[in-house]
């Protein structure tokens, strides 16, 4: 958590580079990924709620975007799900205060609840898998997203 400009996504990016340096002590793959690339054509309501699927398809699809390459590709499109099934990967998701479709949400609202849940199931899903997640104070989790640490930056001065 921290203000607008505290570091949080430079801390985040940094944290990354430094878990790949340990993949082969922890065997986790860490995942940068930054909400506020989640765009997506459909529109939810409370009837249409967003899905896990829908959460690890941009997973996937950001990754192959950030990869763009045919082996790296073909590896996500072969692998992803057996690695994220087993509990390997280590995600890094920054900016929830600025994915797409939650920026006309109130705090309170049922999708920033639905969307906490969401990237909660995603840690919970297997007791193995790790997660951070950054935000600012205004729009950020709900209690949906059962965080046992919250850690504060706090600006320099």
């Amino acid at each position: 958590m921290g203000d607008p400009g505290s570091g949080k996504s430079t801390v985040l990016r940094k944290l990354s580079k430094e878990l790949l340096k340990e993949v082969h002590k922890t065997n986790k793959i860490p995942l940068y990924v930054n909400l506020k690339e989640w765009n997506v054509e459909e529109v939810f309501n409370v009837e249409n709620p967003p899905h896990l699927h829908h959460l690890i398809d941009f997973i996937k699809l950001n990754l192959k975007n950030r990869l763009s390459d045919i082996w790296a590709s073909d590896f996500i499109s072969d692998y992803f799900d057996k690695l994220y099934e087993q509990g390997y990967f280590y995600f890094i998701f920054d900016s929830f205060d600025e994915i797409p479709m939650l920026l006309d949400e109130t705090e309170t609202s049922w999708l920033v609840n639905k969307v906490s849940a969401l990237l909660y199931s995603i840690c919970s899903h297997n007791k193995n898998t790790r997660i951070v997640l950054s935000s600012r104070y205004f729009r950020q989790p709900t209690k949906q997203f059962k965080t046992h640490v919250k850690m504060q930056i706090k600006p320099f001065s």
